[in-house]
């Protein structure tokens, strides 16, 4: 067990390239991911993260989108995040997010989102939500489940979402 109290990291840069490969068979490799091995297990009572650039590059499609969000080129910056009494335990995570903000290259801003957080590689599920865009808000209760994280390539037919949005604003 490692037992943070608290945890600040500030300017953090991420940047992920994945290279081009032969075209073949599709891949039908699911994907593994498992926060700690074995039975490693860390908590924390507070985790900030600030002004922290994450970057996805996928050379493979090497076309940006003219207008909308570019899953397979991402730029999202100014990340910034606050988070509670989270357990990070194999490939679950659980935190009381109090603070969520970032912006997309697309446009896309997300002005605040908290929620008590469960992420598993079966589900992600967001209790006591309240997600804010400049048009938008969500309100209450999201949950999509699926197999394996791999699911999130075909969203539309591998995904099995549960929402109550009372009290939600769309535009």
């Amino acid at each position: 067990l490692i037992d943070i109290s608290k945890a600040r990291l500030d300017h953090v840069i991420v940047g992920i390239d994945l290279l081009k490969h032969a075209p073949g068979p599709p891949d039908t490799n699911i994907m593994q991911v498992h926060f700690m091995l074995g039975d490693m297990r860390v908590q924390f009572d507070e985790f900030e993260l600030t002004n922290t650039t994450f970057r996805l590059d996928d050379h493979s499609r090497d076309t940006l989108l003219p207008s909308g969000m570019d899953f397979k080129h991402l730029l999202v910056s100014d990340i910034n995040i606050f988070a509670e009494n989270g357990t990070v335990v194999a490939d679950s995570v659980l935190a009381k997010v109090n603070h969520l903000s970032a912006k997309e290259r697309s446009g896309f801003q997300l002005v605040k989102l908290t929620t008590q957080a469960q992420v598993t590689t079966k589900d992600i599920t967001l209790e006591k939500l309240n997600l804010k865009t400049p048009d938008s808000e969500i309100k209450d209760y999201l949950s999509f489940r699926f197999n394996a994280y791999h699911d999130f390539k075909d969203f539309i037919n591998a995904m099995r979402i549960k929402a109550n949005l009372t009290d939600s604003r769309l535009t």
